[in-house]
């Protein structure tokens, strides 16, 4: 199933993960809770593929228009790499390295609902232009609504935005 769509977002803002940071917005959106495996293709994936790669790491080689791919447990200080292949690798802000959901230390990362965030600078493999499919582990902390999980975007009609009161 669908849930939204998406506008053609070809802009130079960057891709937020926990946090939307908008100047027209502040903080508005701050995620409070754990993100893991962010992941980001530039194609639909059908319910079935979502099904199989649900629970499992994927190998970036054998995916099929994989544009980030994010594990957070390959960090390097406050770089996050990415490990689609695209070099979409970000920065850490204020999220703290903390256990993923099958028990790893120092392999997710547990976000404040203040001013913690995530980005990665706007790059051509992430102007995000037909379909595309978003995922993400989360483990939400608290219930307030409109939660950034993965944004792109300038406040402007154009925007990608996946938020937990999607999910709710």
């Amino acid at each position: 199933n669908n849930i939204g769509s998406v506008v053609a977002f070809t802009g130079v803002s960057p891709l937020r993960i926990g946090n939307n940071q908008q100047t027209n917005h502040g903080n508005r959106g701050a995620f409070n809770g754990i993100i893991d495996e962010v992941r980001i293709w530039n194609r639909s994936l059908s319910a079935t593929e979502i099904q199989e790669k649900s629970f499992i790491q994927l190998n970036p080689n054998n995916e099929s228009g994989l544009v980030g791919y994010w594990q957070f447990n390959k960090n390097e200080g406050n770089i996050a790499k990415d490990l689609s292949g695209n070099g979409n690798d970000g920065s850490v802000d204020g999220a703290t390295p903390t256990t993923d959901r099958f028990g790893n230390t120092n392999a997710a990362l547990s976000f404040d609902g203040l001013n913690d965030d995530f980005t990665v600078p706007s790059t051509e493999s992430l102007q995000l232009t037909n379909s595309v499919t978003l995922a993400a582990w989360v483990q939400v902390s608290t219930t307030s609504a409109d939660q950034s999980i993965i944004h792109k975007g300038d406040g402007s009609i154009a925007q990608l935005d996946l938020t937990k009161n999607l999910l709710t």
